[in-house]
């Protein structure tokens, strides 16, 4: 009986702390609506993770598996990115340690895009990743006119100079 209510307390406790799939971009975006208008915030994605990571990777729409494996350096298990999504891959010495898809455009919420150096569309194909020691960015609001009144597009622009 004893071990069971140890089991029990220790369940409650791990469950309390889980990360959700799905918070990294929300806890971004989430930032991003709060800070949407302060020209001097710069975003530290290691802020946002609650885990270890050594690069991490933004695909676009439709990319394959077999290029986002080119990418990574070794095989990639997953499915094609769906349509109309991006998908963040977090490594750690040549592991996924987290992946997550979301929304770039959408009508009734804010959305994130991560910008890199490189062409607008490099980033998209794997051929740039960030590291923890370089993920900081600016905040660019774009405001559609067909999206909700309180929705935003924000380009997180990656600060060079550091």
């Amino acid at each position: 009986m004893h071990i069971k209510k140890i089991v029990l307390c220790l369940s409650i406790i791990f469950l309390g702390c889980q990360w959700n799939k799905g918070d990294f971009i929300k806890d971004i975006v989430r930032q991003c609506d709060i800070h949407k208008n302060d020209l001097n915030y710069v975003l530290v994605l290691t802020d946002f993770t609650k885990f270890k990571w050594d690069k991490m990777y933004t695909f676009g729409q439709v990319t394959s598996p077999e290029t986002i494996s080119k990418s990574l350096g070794f095989e990639y298990m997953g499915d094609f990115v769906p349509d109309h999504k991006e998908r963040v891959i977090f490594t750690l010495a040549g592991e996924i340690v987290y992946e997550e898809d979301y929304e770039t455009y959408d009508l009734n919420n804010s959305t994130i895009e991560f910008r890199g150096p490189q062409k607008i569309n490099d980033h998209f194909k794997g051929k740039y990743y960030w590291t923890p020691a370089k993920a900081r960015f600016k905040i660019k609001k774009i405001k559609d006119n067909d999206t909700c009144n309180s929705c935003f597009n924000y380009d997180l622009i990656l600060i060079q100079d550091q």
